[in-house]
């Protein structure tokens, strides 16, 4: 729930500045949503109004700060959480949390640079 909270608070944040949609030629929409300063805030793809697909959410540096994905507006897969010297992976089946990993290290191996 925290991880929608946050990607639907970022959508509504970004929405401030005109998002950009455009229709691909496999029926799917790529939809970026813009921070105020013009960064690119978050990133991904509709299907028949649906999430669909990979879903990146950056910060208003540019970093990428989270990875998800759907299915047809399901959630599904590894999702990564980058925060400061932390990487969140929660792990999805059938809309529904099944695992959830943290790893801190001052070193992390893991880069939210794109």
């Amino acid at each position: 729930m925290l991880l929608s909270a946050m990607l639907i608070g970022m959508i509504s944040y970004a929405q401030e500045v005109k998002p950009k949609f455009e229709q691909l030629e496999d029926g799917k929409i790529q939809a970026t949503y813009f921070h105020e300063n013009g960064e690119v805030a978050q990133q991904g793809f509709f299907l028949n109004k649906k999430r669909h697909g990979e879903w990146t959410s950056y910060n208003v540096k540019g970093e990428k700060t989270a990875q998800a994905e759907f299915n047809k507006g399901v959630k599904t897969g590894k999702w990564f959480i980058w925060s400061d010297d932390k990487l969140t992976e929660v792990d999805y089946a059938d809309n529904q949390i099944a695992a959830v990993n943290t790893w801190v290290n001052k070193n992390p191996v893991a880069s939210n640079r794109p």
